[in-house]
This record gives C-alpha cells, sequence and structure tokens, in this order.
C-alpha cells in the first residue's frame, strides 16, 4: 500500500502478528481475552502476553479503548502509557445496528470511542452503524425454513463466542452443532451453559464434539439429550431437520476450530447454509 499523509488503516491484528510486534498502533482496541491457540502457545499466560503487545509499545499521545468488566484486559490497560478509554464510559441511549447481542455492543461502544477520537459526531457515528451490514458467519441468519430459524455462528472456534450466541438468541435453541479440531480448552463453562438451556439435540462433530458432550454429561445426571456424532455437514444438517420442531431454532456454533473436517470456518459455515437452504426446499 503507499500510504499517504491523511490517510487512515484499520487491522485486526492476531495474537501471532501480536507476538513480536515492536511499535503499537496508535489507537488500540483490546476487548477480550480467552484461552485460544493452545496448540500453539508453550500456557495461556503467554497467549496473554502476546495480546498484550497491542499497546505495550503505546506512549501518551496514544489511546487504549478497553473493557474493564474483562479482568485480564484491565490488568494489561492498568500497565498502559496511553490515554484509556473504558467501554463503559459511552453513555448513548441506543444503538440501532444488526449485529445482536451484548458482545456485539461492546465492539459498537469500542466503534463510537475510536470515532469520537477523530472528531466525529455521535449522530454521524451512530448513523454509520445503523447503515453497516455484518460480515457472514458471525450469528447470520440463515433463514427460516419448514418453521426452523437457523443460524450460521461459523467463526465461534472457542467455548466463550457459543456461550455468548446462546445468550444472545436464547432458550428458543433446541438443536446446536458442537465440535471440531482439539486445542487443548476446558469445555466446562460450555457444558455449565447447555445445562441451563433448553436444548435437546447435539450434533457433534469430532474430535471435540464427542467432549463436550461428555463433560455435560459428567456434570449433570438429570439432563439428556439426543446426541449425534457425524462426519460431514450434509448428514448433519438433515438430521437437524429432523429433530428440531417448528417454531424453534438450530445453531450452527461449535466452540472449536474447523481444521478436522473442513478448511476453515467459511467452508463450514457455507456448507451449513447450502445444506439448510437445499433440504428447507425439499418436501
Amino acid at each position: 500500500l503507499s500510504a499517504k499523509k491523511n490517510n487512515l488503516y484499520v487491522f485486526e491484528l492476531s495474537s501471532h502478528q501480536l507476538l513480536d510486534l515492536k511499535k503499537s498502533p496508535q489507537i488500540a482496541i483490546l476487548l477480550n481475552i480467552f484461552p485460544e491457540h493452545l496448540d500453539y502457545y508453550k500456557n495461556f499466560n503467554e497467549y496473554v502476553r502476546a495480546k498484550a503487545n497491542i499497546t505495550k509499545c503505546q506512549t501518551k499521545r496514544d489511546f487504549l479503548i478497553f473493557n474493564s468488566k474483562n479482568k485480564i484486559v484491565n490488568k494489561i490497560a492498568k500497565k498502559s502509557k496511553a490515554k484509556k478509554l473504558p467501554l463503559k464510559s459511552v453513555k448513548v441511549k441506543r444503538i440501532e445496528s444488526a449485529l445482536k447481542g451484548d458482545f456485539n455492543l461492546q465492539k459498537l461502544k469500542a466503534v463510537i470511542l475510536a470515532g469520537r477520537i477523530f472528531g466525529l459526531k455521535d449522530k454521524e457515528i451512530l448513523k454509520a452503524i445503523k447503515r453497516f451490514k455484518p460480515l457472514p458467519h458471525r450469528l447470520e441468519y440463515v433463514g427460516t425454513f419448514k418453521g426452523i430459524k437457523f443460524y450460521n455462528d461459523a467463526l465461534s472456534t472457542i467455548p466463550e463466542t457459543t456461550i455468548a450466541a446462546l445468550d444472545t438468541l436464547g432458550d428458543n435453541v433446541q438443536t446446536i452443532f458442537l465440535g471440531g479440531f482439539d486445542r487443548g480448552i476446558s469445555f466446562t463453562n460450555l457444558a455449565k451453559r447447555l445445562l441451563k438451556s433448553k436444548i435437546k439435540n447435539l450434533i457433534l462433530f469430532p474430535t471435540t464434539g464427542e467432549k463436550i458432550w461428555e463433560e455435560a454429561l459428567r456434570l449433570s445426571k438429570k439432563k439428556t439429550y439426543k446426541a449425534f456424532l457425524v462426519s460431514n455437514m450434509r448428514d448433519g444438517v438433515k438430521m437437524a431437520y429432523k429433530l428440531t420442531q417448528k417454531g424453534k431454532t438450530c445453531l450452527l456454533s461449535t466452540a472449536s476450530p474447523s481444521f478436522t473436517l473442513f478448511k476453515d470456518y467459511r467452508e463450514k459455515g457455507n456448507l451449513f447454509k447450502k445444506y439448510v437452504k437445499r433440504y428447507g426446499k425439499s418436501n
């Protein structure tokens, strides 16, 4: 890219990109840190240190937008030299957006704070947020077919994002797709959330699908599920149509990466949408 003086660039930096970062951005946004990529890092602490580099080299002239409700993020923010802007400082009565859930509200508040730094008025920022069209595979509403609502949350690769999806969609979720590549992450909190839900059907991908199911069974001897281990998306969607009642919701939010059966989350999500629409039109 040929950068000019007044150009602005926005980057989403992964922990891998941040690992050996020698210069932090003028405006850094750090919202949540949960265990992830533990198959790559020595331990969770090393992963946290990589993420913390986003503000490590910031100065008093820079800005850190952060979620003070996340303990790890808050701890990192306290060490930062940047001017700190917590999400809780955003006092806006109403934010109209196609993005669902409290976790997305955090992102929208971060956008408002970033916009203010550049001198934009809240009215202008909120107008842009209202027009924004969400990217696919992020709690994407696929449609209602045969009376069943289908949601594609293929980018959900850790338990916390699946929990957030369940919190957003509520008790109407009856069937959920879970499982994928095993990164050695604990599924205890996800299992607890499943037990609080009204989900009846689990469609499980190897290898963590069985692991999640076993953890839920371990925590509760009373609640039982109809659980089915599948090795491809077509069979999974077929099963979802058989198991899910009209008026209920089927959610693809696997809490694990896609590498066991799919190239990436895009392929997983696109196959889900493909077969949902195919079998939704058949008699």
